[in-house]
């Protein structure tokens, strides 16, 4: 794995024989990345503190299956967003219609 650091940002680019981007986010969530930041006004990762981090790999097959079962729950996960947001954006735009009583919901 290598790592590309700015002043305010850094990214991930996989290396070597792990090319599984679903395993580098979730490795990384478990790393205490907030420890290794600067003391100053601004917070920031440090840099040198950041490419001393070493992460373990397993072996390629569970790293392929874990990747093939983060896949699936990433574009769900994906799907659930997308649907939430047209939800709110029909709520949005049928609220201040019922509560005006533009749009009448009939019970039956």
């Amino acid at each position: 794995m290598s790592w590309t650091l700015t002043d305010t940002t850094f990214y991930v680019v996989p290396a070597g024989r792990v090319k599984s981007m679903h395993y580098f986010l979730h490795a990384l969530s478990l790393q205490n990345l907030a420890s290794l930041g600067a003391d100053s006004a601004v917070p920031g990762l440090n840099r040198n503190m950041a490419y001393m981090t070493q992460l373990l790999l397993p072996l390629s097959e569970v790293i392929d299956a874990f990747d093939k079962h983060a896949s699936v729950l990433s574009a769900k996960v994906h799907q659930n967003e997308k649907e939430s947001r047209t939800l709110a954006a029909l709520r949005d735009a049928l609220l201040p219609k019922l509560l005006s009583g533009e749009v009448k919901v009939g019970m039956t």
